[in-house]
């Protein structure tokens, strides 16, 4: 070799080993190891600096996974990806895979990083270990939520003794099953040596242990958090089409959440589209930084000035609060006739219920419910959806929903990939048959009551009958009145008392305490004042959220069961000002009286006697305009009175909805099994209106059932006892 050339060779390697030195700022992920309390040593990797982001794999999976999240996003963020025990380089145990002790060990590494700040990022599997710390361990810490390509909820029954045909094959051919299920994550295809890593570090994991794992997430009822803890905190819900009615739903519980499809992507998407996920979810933690004032985030922030507008000042009462004028009634009063079900055409309604189009989105999945849910249907404006007169349409076709709650064990081929097309859940066809009703109510005779609240309130309430009671609570603006089917039909077999909450029906009207947490303390005075301690609490509509109120604020106790009447099952964070509802708002400021005969006729579907429709009107019109807003947006936030899961579950539920709530009704029934779901499909709004006999005989089949509530839920101290 010639000099010149011997000086040539010398600068390309000088030059090659100046590109070789990492560049300033790049960062190299260091491996490194924890003991948690228990004396297991987990693995994690971790590079970066600035705002932490806490990576959790799914089943199986180890921190590696999340390569391309730790190579890219650590230039920015000081980024950790745990490999969970019994996962990984994480030492192998058979105590503690299940969520719950996953999550202390997340709260033990925070606190051995010493992070008071932490975006918890979980795909999969590991999404349930986020959702059990932030159960267990509340949102102090966390700077925003991420769950990735994972359900909501996990089932509250245990995992089902036969095996799918995947884990029996993971069972009897344990290395090739290992190879398609890491294969099958992907719908792209990825570099061979980064499948033979995974596999390496799958194959570590006993048999045993990895199926306990997957077990272990059931039931889900123990370890997952409220709706209302959820709010708490930015939410990113990134998913593949196939999760597409899960969040729609959690766009409807809460607005605030921002949802992320991935359309070209297998299960582990944040691997398939990584650009794609790395930017969605820098977005994403730039957006939360500028979260909505009100809402709570690492730093408690001060109430938003339109949330204050909403709520009137209280004013210290005095010995009797000067009730607020009454409007006058816009018909004469005429006697009110018993309400039966139509036999002639239907009158034209003057406004009635619009369809709401359908939310777009990326897959065909969704296209075909029969239901849509919109964000508006989760607000109570949603009861006065309002259009141009119309003939009242035939009965919306019966829903098919989807699971939202997955059972893992069960839907594991649709995780791997292998049925892309799962038979749909269909609801089941109903067989109404009523019970024989006799015509008893002039044995058992509508009385008027009333009583005075704490402070100063007197409240009016029907009732009738004798035996279990039945609290019937309505909706935004109605009276007590409106429950006289319920009050005609089943006072022959209970005690059936109908409140007119405050402001409402024939109560006073005050600009104080228009709001749940105050309406929920009038229930539980009445509960005292008629000395009633097994009591059905039944809440229609706007009335549904003091009934969640109720619960949320005095427990279960006094309640044999809780019935929701086409109700959302959670407030949205704020009320819904545009399109059909802002319509109605605008008009109701406007022209009130049209306004509120547009929404009364809007509530059924098979309208009932005119003299009925006039009182009702008339007992609207009472309200004034000022408080029947403020009743209209004060259940907004509803994080502030809504129940967790866990209470709710403590009674009997039955759940009576038209097919518009058929989302929230699945939902429902993944959550908590026990609870019973019973759908009217020939019915507007007030169901119990137009389909009484249906609804009385529901309701009565429901309570003859609640008195066998399965053993192993906390039973009602009252139940055995109470009259049926």
């Amino acid at each position: 070799m010639s000099f010149s050339r011997f000086k040539i060779f010398i600068k390309i390697i000088c030059l090659l080993s100046i590109f070789s030195i990492p560049a300033f700022g790049q960062n190299t992920a260091n491996e490194k190891f924890f003991t948690t309390s228990d004396q297991v040593k987990l693995h994690y990797i971790e590079a970066g600096q600035g705002q932490a982001l806490l990576f959790i794999p799914g089943w199986l999976m180890p921190a590696d996974v999340w390569e391309p999240q730790v190579q890219e996003l650590s230039k920015n963020y000081h980024v950790i990806a745990l490999d969970p025990r019994s996962q990984g380089l994480s030492d192998m145990v058979t105590a503690g895979n299940n969520p719950l002790r996953r999550s202390q060990d997340i709260q033990e590494l925070l606190a051995a990083l010493h992070l008071d700040s932490v975006v918890l990022i979980g795909w999969s599997l590991g999404a349930y270990d986020a959702l059990a710390y932030v159960d267990q361990f509340g949102t102090g810490k966390l700077y925003a939520l991420v769950l990735v390509d994972s359900p909501l909820a996990a089932p509250s029954s245990p995992a089902p003794s036969l095996r799918s045909p995947f884990l029996q094959r993971f069972i009897s051919d344990r290395e090739n099953a290992n190879k398609g299920y890491v294969w099958s994550l992907f719908k792209k295809e990825q570099p061979l040596e980064f499948y033979k890593k995974l596999n390496g570090l799958v194959a570590r994991i006993p048999t045993d242990i990895a199926l306990a794992t997957l077990d272990n997430t059931q039931p889900g009822d123990v370890w997952q958090p409220s709706l209302k803890t959820l709010s708490e905190i930015p939410l990113l819900y990134a998913i593949t089409p196939k999760f597409a009615k899960q969040a729609a739903y959690l766009q409807q519980v809460d607005s605030q959440a921002k949802v992320e499809t991935f359309d070209n992507s297998g299960h582990a998407l944040f691997v398939d589209e990584p650009e794609h996920f790395n930017a969605a979810l820098k977005d994403f933690l730039r957006e939360a930084s500028l979260y909505p004032v009100g809402m709570q985030r690492i730093i408690p922030r001060s109430k938003p000035a339109a949330a204050t507008a909403q709520t009137v000042p209280a004013q210290a009462p005095s010995t009797q609060a000067a009730p607020t004028k009454a409007a006058p009634p816009l018909f004469t009063a005429t006697p009110r006739p018993a309400v039966v079900p139509p036999t002639s055409t239907p009158v034209p309604a003057p406004f009635s219920p619009t369809p709401l189009p359908e939310t777009p989105t990326a897959t065909t999945v969704i296209t075909a419910a029969p239901s849509p849910l919109p964000t508006a249907l989760l607000s109570p404006t949603a009861i006065f959806t309002v259009a141009p007169p119309r003939v009242t349409p035939s009965a919306s076709p019966a829903p098919s929903p989807v699971s939202l709650g997955n059972r893992l064990s069960q839907t594991w081929n649709n995780l791997l990939g292998r049925n892309n097309n799962p038979a749909p859940v269909e609801t089941p066809t109903l067989v109404y048959k009523p019970h024989p009703m006799l015509n008893l109510s002039a044995q058992y005779p509508i009385q008027d009551g009333s009583f005075t609240t704490s402070d100063h309130v007197k409240l009016h309430y029907l009732e009738a009958g004798k035996g279990l009671t039945i609290l019937l609570i309505p909706g935004w603006l109605l009276p007590a009145e409106i429950f006289k089917p319920q009050l005609e039909g089943l006072s022959a077999f209970y005690h059936v008392v109908a409140l007119d909450p405050r402001s409402q029906g024939e109560s006073d009207i005050t600009p104080n305490g228009d709001e749940p947490v105050q309406q929920a303390k009038d229930i539980q005075e009445l509960l005292d004042y008629l000395h009633l301690t097994s009591v059905v609490l039944v809440g229609w509509s706007h009335g549904g959220f003091q009934v969640l109120a109720y619960m949320n604020e005095f427990g279960t106790d006094r309640l044999y069961a809780a019935v929701l009447v086409d109700s959302v099952l959670a407030a949205a964070s704020g009320p819904t000002t545009a399109g059909p509802q802002g319509r109605f708002l605008t008009q109701f400021k406007t022209d009130r009286p049209k306004a509120i005969r547009g929404f009364i006729w809007s509530l059924f579907k098979n309208p009932p006697p005119v003299d009925f429709i006039h009182d009702l009107v008339n007992a609207a019109v009472r309200t004034p305009e000022d408080i029947a807003l403020n009743l209209l947006n004060s259940p907004f936030p509803g994080d502030r009175w809504q129940p967790s899961q866990k209470v709710m579950f403590q009674v009997p539920l039955l759940y009576a909805v038209t097919p518009k709530y058929a989302y929230q009704a699945n939902y429902l029934t993944q959550v908590d099994p026990q609870a019973h779901v019973e759908f009217f499909n020939n019915s507007g709004h007030a169901l119990f209106v137009d389909e009484a006999d249906h609804f009385n005989s529901a309701l009565r089949d429901f309570l003859q059932k609640a008195a066998l509530y399965p053993p192993g839920l906390p039973e009602s101290p009252h139940r055995k006892s109470a009259t049926k």
